[in-house]
C-alpha cells in the first residue's frame, strides 16, 4: 500500500504491480459521504484498480473512513479541488485515471465500461457518460446527459470543444482519461475555484478524440455543499469569458469556432443573468440579459432568446412576491417528485426513480439498487444471501473501519445491519456515509444481547455474521463461511480464527481453539465439550444459519453484560454441527477505556456470577448434562482458575487466593501440570506489595511491545497508528475451505 510519504511496496517489501485503474477522490470534509462513495467503488466488476483519496485539510473524520488498504489516504494543506486533482495524479500509478467526486458514487460496471472503451480506441483520450442526479432526500431529480447525443459515440475532440464552449456537459465523476494526457497537457489549473474540469477537458479534447457512453455510470449527489452551488457571480464572471476565450485566441484551433463565438457569448450572458436572477441582484441580471441580445440579436427568435426575455420580465417583479412563488414552486415540486416516486414503487415500475426510493426503503445494498436503471428489466431481487449485524454503542471512531471492512468483501450478496444502542457520538453519521448498504437501527440502551436481537429481528439474510463495532473482516471472510455453510446442511455454525491486535496497531497473537489441529466439522454436542472451559470461538468470526434462531431463541438478556455469545453457540451446537475454518477471518482488537471490550472492565464478581449460570445450565440440562460429568470437576477447576486471575488483575488479593484454593480443592491433580503451576505462581504474586506488582507489569509492557515490534519487522507485519488497524497480509486472498477439504471428525 502506499503511505503518507508515497512509498509502494507489498508484504515483504516487493514492489506491487502497477493498477490498470487509478480512481481519485479529491475531499475535504466530506466523512459521512465518502463511505458510500469507496464501497460503490468496492462493488465494481473490474477488480484492476486503486483508489487514491486526497484529503484536502479536512477536520472531521475523513482519515478513519478512508480505511487502508481499501484506498491509499494522502493528507495535504488546504488547496482546493484542482490541488487535491494534481497531488492525487502525481501520487496515482495507473495507465486510466478515474474521477470520482466525494459525494458522488459509481455505478456497478462504471470501470470495466470505461476501460473497454478505452481498450478499444487507442486514439480517446476521454471517456464521460450520464450520470443520475439525486437529491438530498435521496430522489432521483433528473438525468444529466449532453442533449445533443442521440446515443454512444466516439469523435474527433475538435468537435466535442465546439459543444463544450457553450456549458460543461461532462460530469466529472463519469469521467476516464488516459494516463498520458496528462503529459501532453499538463495538470489542473489551480488558478480555478471551480471549473477546474471543464478548463481540463477542453484541453484534452484539443489533443484527443472524446468517446460517450449512452448510459448511466455514476450518481451526481445534488446538494447545498456543492462547490458549483457556492461560487460568486463574480468569480463566474471570471471564469467563463476566461474559458471561452482559451479556445477562440488558440493560433491553431480559434479559427474553426468563429463561427459560435456570438453564441457562445450569449450563452455566457444568460448564464451569469440567471445566477444573479437568483441572487435577487436583479440590476446585474438585466444588464447581463442586454447584453446576451447585443451579442446575438438573432438568437431572440429562437427558444432560448424567448427563455432569455422571460427572464428579464420576472427580473422586473418586486423581491418578495418573487420568494413567495419560489417557495411555492419549491413545494409544488417536492410534492410531484415524492408522489411520482411512491406511485412507480407501488406499481413495481422498473425506472430508476422508484429503484432508489425502494432500495432507500427496504435497506437494498447499494449494488442491488443500482444496477438496475443499467439493464433492460427482470425479476426484483429477493433478500440478500448474508446479514452481518453489527451492534454498537459510542464506538464512532472505530466504526468506520469496521463497516470498510465489509465493503471490501469479495463476497458482494450482503447487508449491514448496524443497532445502535443508544450512542451520545456520531454514530449515525458514519453509518450515513456507507447507506444504502448500511441499514441503520437506533434504540434505547438495553446491553449488547437488546442490541443483536434487534439486529436478528432486522436482518434478511439466509444466513447471519456477527461483528463486533471495533474489529473488523478479512477480505474474503464471507466467501469462505458461505462456502462452508452451502456445501453442509448440517452445519448450524462456522468460525475461524482472529488476529488480535493492541492499541497500537500490533498484531498480538492469534485466537484460535488450542485444541484443534486444522479444520473441521463435527457435531456440536463435541464442540460443547470444549465451550464448557472457556469460549473458544471469536464471535466477529462466526456466520449462523438464521433457522437456527428459530430453534433456539434470541440471546438471553441476562447474560450481560457478557457471556451471551458463550450461551448462544452452546445452544446452537446442543442441535447442529459446528464448522471451524483454521485461517484468520477476522481482527480482533484488544483495547481499554470507557468504549473498550467489555470484557476487560467487568468484575470478578459478575465474572464469577455469569460464568457458574453457564455451567450450571448446561450441566444440569436433562438432556445433554449426562454426556458432561467426566469434564464436571475440571471445568469447574477451570472456572475458578479464571475468577483468579479476573480478581489479581483486579487487585483483589484475597478474592483471587480464595479461587485458586477452591480450583485446588476441586482438583487436586490440576495443579501437577503448566496450567497448575501457573496458578502456583499467581498465588505467590497475590502476595506481593501492590507497588512493586505494578513497576513489574510497566517493565514488562515495555518489554513486550519491544519484541513485538521487532517481530512484526522481521515477519513484514506493518505497524500503524491506533486509529487505522491494518494486517497487510491479512487482505491478500485467503485460501478457502471446500466442504470436501474440511475434515470431519467423528464423536
Amino acid at each position: 500500500m502506499k503511505d503518507a510519504e508515497g512509498s509502494t511496496s507489498g508484504d515483504n517489501g516487493e514492489t506491487k504491480a502497477m493498477p490498470k485503474v487509478s480512481v481519485i477522490i479529491p475531499t475535504y470534509n466530506r466523512a459521512r459521504l465518502l463511505g458510500a462513495c469507496l464501497e460503490s467503488i468496492a462493488c465494481q466488476t473490474y477488480r484492476d484498480f486503486e483508489i487514491v483519496v486526497v484529503d484536502d485539510g479536512s477536520t472531521d473524520n475523513t482519515a478513519e473512513v478512508a480505511f487502508a488498504p481499501l484506498a491509499h489516504y494522502f493528507w495535504q494543506e488546504n488547496q482546493g479541488v484542482p490541488g487535491a486533482l494534481n497531488r492525487a495524479l502525481r501520487e496515482a500509478r495507473g495507465e486510466y485515471i478515474r474521477f470520482v467526486a466525494s459525494d458522488d458514487v459509481l455505478l456497478p460496471g462504471a470501470l470495466e465500461a470505461g476501460v473497454q472503451v478505452l481498450e478499444e480506441n487507442p486514439s480517446v483520450g476521454l471517456v464521460y457518460a450520464q450520470a443520475w442526479e439525486v437529491n438530498e432526500k435521496g430522489m432521483v431529480t433528473s438525468l444529466r446527459k449532453p442533449g445533443f447525443a442521440q446515443g454512444s459515440y466516439v469523435r474527433s475532440g475538435r468537435k466535442e470543444v465546439g459543444r463544450l464552449l457553450f456549458w460543461n456537459h461532462i460530469t466529472c465523476s463519469t469521467v476516464m482519461v488516459r494516463r498520458r494526457c496528462f503529459d501532453d497537457v499538463g495538470l489542473f489549473d489551480p488558478q480555478l475555484r471551480v471549473g477546474e474540469d471543464w478548463d481540463m477537458w477542453v484541453r484534452i479534447a484539443k489533443k484527443y478524440d472524446l468517446a460517450y457512453v449512452d448510459r448511466p455510470l455514476a450518481r451526481y449527489l445534488k446538494h447545498t455543499g456543492n462547490i458549483s452551488m457556492s461560487i460568486d457571480i463574480e468569480f463566474l464572471d471570471y471564469l467563463r469569458p476566461r474559458l471561452i476565450e482559451s479556445v477562440f485566441d488558440d493560433p491553431e484551433l480559434g479559427h474553426l469556432y468563429q463561427g459560435l463565438k456570438g453564441k457562445a457569448y450569449f450563452v455566457y450572458h444568460h448564464y451569469i443573468a440567471a445566477m444573479a436572477y437568483k441572487a435577487n441582484r436583479m440590476g446585474v441580471a438585466r444588464r447581463r440579459l442586454l447584453a446576451a441580445f447585443k451579442s446575438r440579436p438573432g438568437e431572440a427568435l429562437r427558444l432560448r432568446g424567448l427563455m432569455a426575455f422571460w427572464l428579464f420580465l420576472k427580473t422586473l417583479i418586486p423581491v418578495p412576491m418573487l420568494e413567495a412563488a419560489r417557495a411555492t414552486v419549491r413545494v409544488v415540486r417536492n410534492h410531484a417528485l415524492a408522489r411520482r416516486h411512491l406511485v412507480q414503487a407501488a406499481t413495481g415500475s422498473s425506472e430508476p426513480l422508484s429503484l432508489f426510493s425502494q432500495a432507500r426503503r427496504e435497506g437494498r445494498t447499494m449494488k442491488d439498487a443500482e444496477e438496475d436503471p443499467l439493464s433492460s428489466g427482470g425479476e426484483p431481487k429477493v433478500g440478500p444471501k448474508v446479514s452481518v449485524v453489527i451492534p454498537t454503542y459510542n464506538r464512532a471512531h472505530l466504526l468506520g473501519a469496521c463497516l470498510q471492512s465489509i465493503a471490501r468483501q469479495t463476497y458482494r450478496d450482503f447487508e449491514i445491519v448496524v443497532v445502535d444502542d443508544g450512542s451520545t457520538d456520531n454514530t449515525a453519521e458514519v453509518v450515513a456515509a456507507f447507506a444504502p448498504l448500511a441499514r441503520y437501527f437506533w434504540q434505547e440502551n438495553q446491553g449488547i444481547p437488546g442490541a443483536l436481537n434487534r439486529g436478528l429481528r432486522e436482518a434478511r439474510g439466509e444466513y447471519v455474521s456477527f461483528l463486533a463495532s471495533d474489529d473488523a473482516l478479512v477480505s474474503q471472510t464471507l466467501e469462505v463461511e458461505v462456502q462452508a455453510l452451502e456445501g453442509n446442511p448440517g452445519v448450524g455454525l462456522v468460525y475461524g480464527q482472529a488476529w488480535q491486535m493492541n492499541e497500537k496497531g500490533t498484531l498480538t497473537s492469534l485466537r484460535k481453539p488450542g485444541f484443534a489441529k486444522g479444520s473441521y466439522i463435527r457435531s456440536g454436542r463435541d464442540e460443547i465439550r470444549h465451550l464448557l472451559f472457556a469460549d473458544h470461538i471469536t464471535c466477529s468470526t462466526v456466520m449462523v444459519r438464521k433457522r437456527c434462531f428459530d430453534d433456539v431463541g434470541l440471546f438471553d438478556p441476562k447474560y450481560s453484560p457478557l457471556g451471551e455469545d458463550w450461551d448462544m453457540w452452546t445452544r446452537i451446537a446442543r442441535r447442529y454441527d459446528v464448522a471451524y475454518i483454521a485461517k484468520p477471518l477476522g481482527i480482533y482488537l484488544d483495547h481499554a477505556g470507557p468504549e473498550g471490550n467489555i470484557y476487560a472492565k467487568v468484575d470478578p464478581w459478575t465474572l464469577e456470577r455469569l460464568r457458574l449460570r453457564y455451567l450450571k445450565q448446561v450441566l444440569q440440562d436433562p438432556e445433554i448434562g449426562h454426556l458432561y460429568q467426566d469434564v464436571k470437576t475440571k471445568a469447574f477447576a477451570r472456572h475458578h482458575s479464571v475468577v483468579a486471575t479476573r480478581a489479581y488483575k483486579a487487585r483483589e488479593m484475597g478474592l483471587a487466593r480464595s479461587h485458586i484454593m477452591r480450583a485446588l480443592r476441586v482438583r487436586p491433580q490440576e495443579f501437577l501440570g503448566p496450567k497448575g503451576l501457573a496458578m502456583v505462581w499467581l498465588f505467590l504474586k497475590t502476595w506481593m506489595p501492590v507497588p512493586m506488582l505494578e513497576s513489574v507489569r510497566g517493565v514488562k509492557g515495555v518489554l513486550k511491545d519491544l519484541v513485538l515490534t521487532r517481530v512484526g519487522a522481521k515477519l513484514g507485519l506493518v505497524r500503524c497508528g491506533a486509529k487505522q488497524k491494518e494486517a497487510p497480509r491479512l487482505d491478500e486472498p485467503q485460501e478457502g475451505v471446500s466442504p470436501a477439504g474440511m475434515g470431519h471428525e467423528g464423536s
